[in-house]
């Protein structure tokens, strides 16, 4: 007896030591108040550009562009050689412009004040900053040394200081910028939370006719920035992939599934790529309007997560204990001309992301139908009185299925079946759905088809296993995400969150337990919106390092097989095939001449992965609103989705006029062959420019040559030549 309390002692000893080293991953501080200082403007020939550019000092020359720096500002700047414009990381003078403009800016706390800093005021007005060239003269690095007084940029032992290196060189035509930094008085408790990066690189105030912002709204939007917008009246804040759910705040983002962006002006344009840094990065943009002077889009990096929460009369502040540390990289490709269009742009942005691996560089193969999306869901949260998980389609209905599919002329068919698996540390397909045995048949009868059916299974969230946790050290919660029974009108109940550090160990066991049924494909539907920095049991897990493990970790489960994940986050696209409910029009502000949805993520893509928006039967239930959703399908490339349910109709339920597939069969088949028409032999190929030629009209233009002109303008339109038919497309070879 006495050996067994022994035992149990030294093991709950070892637990205690081990849990005593782990270094806790957040913070928690409280104060009476929390201020906010502001570095006031007081030199405004540091935030300007030079008016006369021979004041600029060459640095280095390669391919089209030429790299210069202002001795008085420090600040850098681009020569393109085609067009003499350059571009500069400062904006032009103009008087009264109150916002304070620098390559950086900072948000710096210690104790119980946030200091929001700017490099011109806090380096460069104190003597503190300086330049030097890289030896293989391909560049130049500006280093800050920023500080929140002149007294303490005198005091060789400084309370708060913080180094800043810019280092700007130019390779295959683009500027590439990496951020550094370094705290010069790390014993001062002091934290960077942010840093904004060229947020005015290129930016300007009088418009030409054809200058425009492309911004990674939805599948991308382009700012007309000549055309007056009533509309604009603030900065649009995009925060690449989605809100870090693992940091509760109020400040309201939209969400980009892009790391990209671009500005045009004058004769020529770039185009930007966050290359790395994405997953903790805003892009943040504005145009000229009440209040704000000039055009402009850059990039914000959340470097240190931290939340204000007022308790009582005190604030307390949560933050990470572990700040993000490694270098942010940035990429600027230049076009001129004709190139500097968002049409260019994307094929500047689609060489790059092949280039760092974000997107696949293989091409999708061609076939003489084009596949179309269908989504099946088993089972799901429903509501009759009370809520109860309901049985809606099995693998037998979905035999059933395939064969009024076939009796309709859909040949081509990638089946999502979602809903149909549980999962603690294995994944078992649900008795109720037909088990893995009939999953097994149903499976050997679709590849007798030449169709395919991904399995969806749940990755990041489920029971069993450790918790992610966010700021507060609370248990992560997420929505179901299941359409589905927000269409029976049920509360959708939440899900955990499992720990970053376990899905190595989550995706062996996965794997393992997939070998009775080896599904021919995967689907990972709650990646959509599960990406957030997790903060459990002592893990530092950075949003950026979540990204790159979950990016590790979708390589061996498309191993052999393919992969689909939904939403179109592009850190998620190395290994996916087929990407579904991808946005296919802007949604932070409404269309208009001066805010136009442009086909820039199908641009990207087209050819390297399939893809499809929302599903057509979802549309408003009339035949003009899936009519228009059809044309969008074909004008951006896309390929038809539905989803449906094989028990909604004997239901009852007012859900089973958008679920039931039999009511929709007909459509699936006129859209089945409507885009086979149109689309079928360019699926490998990529689009190689987008036009609008009026309100309505476009052609997409792919690299065969061949232009697929849509109209959905309410009227027939005429375009070089042509006449194209209202609500309908035209296909010239």
């Amino acid at each position: 007896m006495k050996r067994i309390v022994s035992v149990l002692l030294i093991a709950v000893l070892l637990i205690l030591t081990a849990a005593c080293g782990a270094e806790s991953a957040l913070h928690e501080e409280t104060f009476d108040q929390v201020s906010e200082q502001t570095t006031p403007m007081t030199f405004a020939s540091l935030h300007t550009r030079p008016a006369d550019a021979k004041k600029l000092k060459k640095i280095a020359a390669g391919g089209i562009v030429e790299l210069y720096v202002d001795p008085v500002t420090f600040s850098a700047s681009v020569r393109e050689t085609i067009s003499g414009q350059y571009w500069h990381t400062l904006p032009p003078y103009i008087k009264g412009q109150s916002d304070a403009a620098a390559p950086i800016t900072l948000t710096v706390r210690k104790d119980g004040v946030r200091n929001h800093w700017n490099v011109q005021e806090n380096s460069v007005a104190f003597g503190k900053a300086k330049f030097e060239k890289l030896a293989d003269g391909t560049g130049i690095v500006v280093t800050y040394d920023c500080y929140p007084s002149l007294e303490e940029a005198k005091n060789p032992m400084p309370s708060l200081a913080f180094r800043i290196g810019l280092r700007y060189t130019l390779a295959d035509g683009s500027l590439v910028v990496h951020t550094s930094w370094d705290n010069l008085a790390p014993n001062s408790g002091a934290v960077l939370e942010s840093i904004g990066v060229l947020e005015s690189f290129g930016a300007y105030d009088k418009s030409d006719a054809d200058d425009f912002l492309l911004l990674p709204d939805g599948s991308g939007a382009v700012v007309k920035t000549a055309k007056a917008d009533t509309n604009f009246t603030q900065p649009l804040l995009f925060q690449v992939y989605g809100q870090d759910i693992a940091t509760p705040t109020q400040n309201y983002a939209y969400s980009a599934i892009l790391p990209v962006f671009g500005v045009r002006h004058g004769k020529s344009g770039f185009a930007a790529f966050i290359e790395q840094g994405d997953a903790i990065a805003s892009i943040v943009a504005d145009r000229r309007r009440s209040g704000n002077a000039i055009n402009s889009v850059g990039t914000r990096f959340d470097i240190t997560p931290t939340v204000l929460q007022a308790k009582g009369k005190k604030t307390v502040v949560y933050s990470a204990a572990e700040s993000y540390k490694d270098p942010i990289v940035l990429r600027y490709r230049f076009l001129s001309g004709g190139a500097a269009d968002y049409s260019g742009m994307a094929g500047a942005l689609r060489e790059q992301l092949i280039r760092s691996k974000l997107i696949p560089s293989h091409a999708v193969e061609n076939q003489d139908k084009l596949p179309i999306n269908i989504t099946l869901t088993a089972t799901a949260r429903v509501k009759h009185g009370i809520e109860y998980t309901k049985t809606l389609t099995t693998t037998e209905q979905v035999q059933e299925l395939l064969t009024l599919l076939k009796g309709k002329g859909i040949d081509n068919v990638n089946i999502q079946l979602v809903g149909a698996t549980e999962r603690r540390s294995s994944v078992q397909v649900l008795t109720r759905v037909g088990g893995n045995a009939e999953y097994v048949k149903l499976q050997e009868i679709v590849r007798a088809q030449d169709m395919q059916l991904f399995l969806d299974i749940p990755y990041l969230t489920g029971s069993g296993g450790q918790r992610a946790q966010n700021l507060y050290g609370k248990t992560i919660k997420l929505p179901r995400l299941s359409t589905v029974s927000a269409l029976y009108d049920t509360k959708v109940k939440n899900t955990t969150l499992r720990a970053t550090e376990n899905l190595e160990k989550s995706t062996t066991k996965i794997l393992l337990s997939l070998r009775s049924i080896d599904p021919m494909g995967l689907s990972l539907s709650d990646l959509d919106a599960a990406l957030c920095s997790d903060y459990s049991a002592g893990a530092h897990y950075n949003r950026q390092k979540v990204a790159e493990e979950i990016q590790k970790q979708l390589a061996p489960l498309s191993t052999d097989r393919k992969l689909m994940v939904p939403g179109g986050n592009f850190y998620l696209l190395r290994n996916a095939s087929v990407v579904t409910q991808l946005p296919s029009s802007a949604r932070a502000m409404k269309e208009s001449a001066a805010y136009v949805s442009v086909p820039l993520a199908p641009m990207l893509l087209h050819g390297v992965v399939d893809y499809s928006f929302e599903p057509l039967n979802f549309e408003e239930n009339t035949d003009k609103a899936m009519d228009q959703a059809l044309l969008k399908t074909i004008e951006y490339g896309a390929l038809p989705a539905f989803s449906w349910v094989a028990g909604a109709l004997n239901s009852g339920d007012a859900a089973a006029d958008k679920l039931d597939y039999d009511s929709f069969l007909s459509l699936a088949a006129r859209s089945s062959e409507t885009c086979t028409e149109g689309l079928a032999n360019l699926r490998g190929l990529r689009i190689t420019r987008h036009t609008v030629y009026q309100a309505g009209v476009t052609g997409t233009e792919y690299e065969s040559g061949t232009i697929i002109y849509v109209n959905a303008s309410g009227k027939d339109a005429k375009v070089n030549g042509l006449t194209i038919k209202t609500n309908s497309f035209l296909r010239v070879n």
